[in-house]
């Protein structure tokens, strides 16, 4: 009898540690993958030295490992891991947006239905002051059709955040792509009235009348916008500019009257420097040369501007002050700008009074060829540069925009080379 429970002890005992050993056997995998595991995200549990919220700033170090502890997850894959990672993470940089970015731009490829849930609780809680991220939720509502939960969000930021440009461009965009342009006329005029420097009020003033002008073809009430604009700021000469752009800017309708008015406005401005109205005089000249109607008008203006250049004692002087220590520059299609250095202008006017007495002397004796090439290699050399033989420069005027005079008999013609 004793010997019948000793073996059956024994067949038992065996058969525990057989089970166990299958146990243990089945187990083991999932141990040491589990080890594994763990071993590969302890140096970035160890780095978190804050899981909890807090106002103070996370220190460089705490952002950069939650930021590799999330590329990381990202990188194995795991879509509960990471999702769970990140809400530990938002805990903790709850006032960083561009984690919250971060994972709005994971859900959006793995759960779009979470996208709003963590727009909200970022800006409505812990960011209500961030245009950024504001500004991405507003982008995502109306990529969704949400016009009018966009149109909240802006404006809800613009409340929070006032007299930040961006914002309000924002919000007038949002109404002019979808066709709501009284609205957006009605944007435009509050950003006018809460400007609070005139550098604002010139910057919005220019906007809306390119608003006026190119989307809604509301070319008289553009101009109202920078006329009155100039009127407060009559010496700054870039809304004089912007104006005559704005005008410039109609294609094949372009009323000439309207933009020599304001050439006149800038030529009677008291406030404007001489320097800037001998841009101006300048701009008016090459537009007339290229576009005027009149030639009468063109005379006009050459001599308007010879007194200019004759009253201002020269161009291109060194000046100080707002218009700064620049020396003056070349002409440019749509910007007002100096007339070239007096000296150059002389010595140009010199070289071909001595070109056109070395052509006549070799036209009488047989050849107009003959007596014009010893010229060219002298002539030219002027501030160290090339400049074409047939140039005909008036005080001020430079290469780029000079009128020019016919060849004489038996010279060969040759298009002038622009800069």
């Amino acid at each position: 009898m004793l010997a019948e429970q000793e073996a059956l002890a024994k067949r038992d005992a065996k058969m525990v540690a057989g089970i166990r050993e299958k146990v243990i056997s089945a187990r083991y995998d999932i141990h040491c993958a589990t080890q594994d595991q763990v071993r590969k995200r302890w140096h970035y549990e160890e780095a978190i030295k804050r899981p909890y919220f807090h106002v103070k700033p996370l220190e460089r170090s705490q952002l950069k490992n939650w930021r590799d502890y999330l590329e990381f997850e990202m990188k194995e894959g795991k879509p509960e891991r990471i999702e769970l990672l990140f809400e530990r993470c938002i805990v903790s940089c709850a006032l960083y947006e561009d984690f919250w970015m971060k994972y709005v731009k994971y859900s959006e490829s793995t759960k779009p239905e979470n996208v709003r849930g963590i727009y909200a609780r970022a800006c409505q809680i812990h960011l209500k002051k961030k245009p950024n991220i504001h500004l991405a939720w507003a982008a995502y509502e109306e990529t969704e059709g949400q016009i009018a939960s966009s149109r909240e969000i802006l404006q809800t930021l613009d409340g929070a955040v006032p007299h930040i440009v961006l914002v309000k461009l924002h919000r007038i965009s949002l109404e002019r792509r979808h066709g709501f342009h009284e609205k957006a006329y009605q944007l435009y005029e509050e950003s006018l009235a809460q400007a609070t420097s005139t550098d604002a009020f010139n910057f919005y003033s220019w906007r809306y009348a390119k608003y006026l002008s190119k989307v809604t073809n509301s070319m008289p009430k553009a101009r109202s916008v920078m006329e009155t604009a100039i009127e407060k700021d009559s010496g700054n000469k870039r809304l004089f500019q912007q104006l005559l752009s704005l005008e410039l800017g109609q294609g094949s309708n372009v009323d000439e009257s309207r933009v020599e008015a304001v050439f006149t406005a800038a030529q009677n401005s008291t406030q404007l420097s001489q320097t800037a109205k001998q841009g101006f005089a300048q701009r008016r000249l090459q537009y007339l040369e290229e576009y005027g109607s009149s030639s009468t008008v063109l005379m006009d203006a050459h001599e308007s501007y010879q007194k200019l250049y004759k009253k201002s004692g020269g161009a291109g002087k060194r000046r100080g002050g707002q218009e700064g220590g620049s020396a003056a520059k070349m002409s440019r299609s749509d910007d007002v700008v100096n007339a070239e250095d007096s000296q150059q202008a002389s010595a140009f006017a010199k070289a071909n009074q001595a070109l056109q007495a070395m052509q006549q002397a070799g036209a009488a004796a047989g050849g107009v060829a003959a007596a014009q090439q010893p010229a060219y290699g002298a002539y030219g050399q002027v501030a160290g540069q090339q400049q074409q033989p047939w140039v005909q420069m008036y005080p001020g005027q430079t290469a780029a925009t000079a009128g020019y005079t016919y060849p004489v008999a038996g010279q060969t013609w040759q298009y002038p080379q622009y800069q």
